[in-house]
């Protein structure tokens, strides 16, 4: 994930409940919508290699 200043990596712990992942990340979105840093227009223009997801890391396992 990317924004004009930032690059995040991001870790769910999927032990917690869906509804507290769920939230957790409606957060972090918000904030970023909220400061400015993010719009929730600009996703048309964003890089072909932010429009597509990361290989899964276990298709390299042939």
């Amino acid at each position: 994930m990317r924004d004009s200043t930032q690059h995040y990596d991001l870790a769910i712990d999927f032990s917690w409940p869906a509804e507290d992942i769920v939230a957790g990340l409606q957060q972090l979105f918000q904030d970023g919508v909220d400061s400015g840093r993010w719009s929730r227009a600009d996703h048309s223009e964003a890089p072909i290699e932010t429009n597509e997801a990361a290989p899964h890391p276990g298709n390299d396992l042939d």
